[in-house]
This record gives structure tokens, sequence and C-alpha cells, in this order.
């Protein structure tokens, strides 16, 4: 599961030297009972949703467990909307 600006409706961001920009990204995690780690991509797409170029990858980025939930129930959809938020500084 994954976003990138494009789906988020963002335009790709382009910085100066010396500028740094803040990218919170938020998402429902649809999980059953588990243990899940979470992994971060930093890319530039070369085709929209087939291929990029890697900059930096962190594999296990954070590692969380979901505990088990009698009253909860799950339905499966294909799509999470996520919601991204930007500050350049």
């Amino acid at each position: 599961m994954g976003a990138d600006f494009p789906m988020q409706g963002q335009e790709l961001l382009t910085l100066a030297s010396k500028q740094q920009a803040g990218i919170i990204y938020r998402t429902s995690l649809p999980l059953t009972a588990g243990k899940y780690s979470l992994r971060i991509s930093l890319t530039h797409p070369i085709n929209a949703h087939q291929q990029a170029l890697f900059f930096d990858i962190v594999e296990t980025a954070h590692v969380f467990e979901v505990l088990p939930n009698a009253t909860a129930k799950f339905r499966t959809r294909v799509y999470l909307p996520h919601t991204l938020n930007i500050k350049v500084s």
C-alpha cells in the first residue's frame, strides 16, 4: 500500500539549495492482528505509477504490532484515501 504526490493531487516539489520540506503522510491501515513494518522510499517518477529512480530507501522505518480486537469488523477496499501535509522552509 502506498501513495505518491500525483495520486494525492499534489505537484512534485522543487526545492532550492538549502530549502527543506517536511511531509506528514497519513493513511488508514485496515490490518488484522500481527506484526508489521513500514518502508519509506524517496523517488522521482519516470513513468507515472510504473517506474521511478530511487534516491533513498529505509527498509524498516517503523515496526509495530496490531493486537487482536474481538469486536472489530474488517472490510476490504481497493483504495484507501491518504492525506499529505507539506511545509517548505
